[in-house]
């Protein structure tokens, strides 16, 4: 079996389970793209970090007058704190588009 081909089962069967939730198809292929990115964006980074990398936005020749919400990230210990918010908000979102649709 081909890469791409599992990556084709895995897609449409994103796709049938977003569809029986009540998502119609446009809809449906929004969510399985919000979700592959999220895991894309969350795979990236802890491979990163498990070869000692460190994905970070270099602010340090930006004013901090000017720029205090960024420089504030300097300050967080640990990303899983900012991937838990960021998967519990596409799973907040997600159940919030079903909702919508099976009303």
């Amino acid at each position: 079996m081909s890469a791409g081909s599992a990556t084709s089962r895995r897609v449409i069967r994103a796709l049938a389970a977003f569809a029986k939730a009540g998502l119609a198809p446009e809809d449906a292929y929004g969510a399985v793209k919000a979700t592959a990115l999220v895991a894309l964006s969350v795979g990236a980074e802890k491979s990163l970090a498990s070869s000692g990398g460190v994905a970070q936005t270099q602010v340090d020749d930006l004013p901090p007058e000017d720029f205090p919400h960024l420089h504030a990230l300097a300050d967080i210990e640990s990303e899983e704190a900012a991937w838990a918010f960021t998967l519990e908000t596409l799973v907040s979102g997600l159940r919030t588009q079903i909702r919508r649709r099976r009303t």
